[in-house]
């Protein structure tokens, strides 16, 4: 009997750990603090596949490091992000569903995302190269209780500029900061 006790509690501070939920507030929180673009804003519905393969392969890693040197002191720190076996299959988990998320207005107002219009790779065609903004945006995944997030986006002004990144964050003290870039593309 003690022996079943033992495993139900372990069951719920496993799910309690590792059994995220989507947080809309912290989404919210993420897209406030990142994107503050004042040009006309539009939102691609889904992520092109060849984005969530890339994805993929870049958090399909055991540790994520990062290394700061301070130009003042010349001082180096260097700091490493583990995942745990469980957190890995939530992401990978997180990752697949990428493939058949579609924003749609309700989700955009959700997380925050009011003034970004939703628009199609064919009336994306029709827009001027300059004066908005088309993003192309995941709906975070978050580990550890919504206090590390891994985030990808990507935008493009036209023929004029354009960029992705996935980056993760940590909040800290309140507030969601860029902890590490993982992958970054610029055109």
């Amino acid at each position: 009997m003690e022996t079943v006790k033992l495993t139900i509690l372990l069951f719920f501070i496993g799910s309690k750990v590792f059994g995220q939920t989507f947080s809309y507030s912290e989404t919210k929180n993420i897209f406030k603090s990142f994107i503050k673009d004042n040009r006309q804003v539009f939102l691609q519905p889904k992520i092109y596949g060849y984005d969530v393969t890339e994805i993929g392969k870049y958090l399909s890693v055991n540790s994520f490091q990062r290394t700061i040197t301070y130009s003042e002191t010349g001082k180096t720190i260097s700091d490493t992000l583990f995942l745990t076996k469980p957190e890995k299959l939530y992401i990978d988990s997180c990752i697949q569903s990428l493939n058949s998320f579609t924003w749609t207005e309700d989700e955009k107002v959700k997380c925050g995302l009011e003034r970004f219009k939703l628009i199609t790779n064919h009336t994306q065609k029709k827009l001027p190269d300059f004066d908005h903004i088309v993003y192309s945006i995941t709906k975070p995944i978050f580990i550890r209780q919504n206090s590390i997030c891994f985030l990808f986006y990507d935008y493009s002004c036209g023929n004029l500029c354009g960029q992705g990144n996935l980056i993760l964050l940590k909040k800290e003290e309140g507030n969601w900061v860029r902890w590490l870039t993982i992958f970054q593309s610029n055109s």
